[in-house]
């Protein structure tokens, strides 16, 4: 996620999932221990189903959205007051051949 200002990691935001099996919550952190850092993705298990009924992000500084209807199995890049955006990492290119040894 992406908060605004000056918590740009959204550290803090709480997001709420529901599914036809109920509900999970996630908290963004940057540590749960003693000498530990944890990613700042977010990650729900959804089981068989393949979307999510209902998500809502509660940010930092008390913002609320809501989103409803999202495809499962994918990655998303929540952005404070923006748009869910499907997460697309960098790609490298490589080609691999047996020949040119």
């Amino acid at each position: 996620g992406a908060g605004m200002k000056s918590n740009i990691d959204a550290i803090g935001a709480r997001i709420l999932v529901r599914t036809a099996d109920g509900e999970q919550i996630r908290e963004v952190a940057s540590a749960n221990g003693f000498n530990a850092q944890s990613s700042l993705q977010a990650h729900f298990g959804l089981g068989k189903n393949s979307r999510i009924d209902y998500m809502k992000i509660v940010w930092p500084d008390g913002a609320v959205q809501e989103f409803r209807n999202v495809v499962g199995n994918k990655v998303y890049h929540l952005r404070q007051n923006k748009t869910l955006e499907m997460f697309r990492a960098p790609t490298v290119r490589v080609a691999l051949s047996d020949k040119g040894r």
